[in-house]
């Protein structure tokens, strides 16, 4: 999951409308937090906003994946942030390029 997120924050550097935002003092741990319902991992103290609007990033469970960090949106949808390169997905880019009317879909 870290390793993810620090993808995340590389990336977040050179793309427009895609902000990571720390929330804890310096010398504070991650907040990793455990959903109980399905094990997924999640940081609690780092928010992520797409077009200014926060998103809820996670990390399934004993996924196997290269890159599995997922996004859901407002409606509930789940977007995967990242292709099998480590680069944003085309859903996600999808996401973040949806600039004009503000609204949290895809295409």
């Amino acid at each position: 999951m870290l390793k993810c997120y620090g993808r995340l924050y590389l990336l977040s550097e050179t793309t427009p409308g895609i902000e990571v935002v720390e929330n804890y003092e310096p010398g504070e741990d991650f907040g990793v937090r455990q959903d109980e319902n399905d094990g997924s991992l999640t940081l609690a103290n780092i928010d992520v906003l797409i077009n200014g609007k926060q998103v809820y990033l996670f990390r399934p469970m004993n996924s196997r994946a290269p890159w599995p960090l997922w996004c859901q949106i407002d409606d509930g949808e789940l977007v995967a942030v990242f292709d099998d390169h480590g680069t944003f997905s085309v859903d996600m880019c999808a996401l973040i390029n949806d600039s004009n009317t503000g609204k949290m879909i895809k295409s």
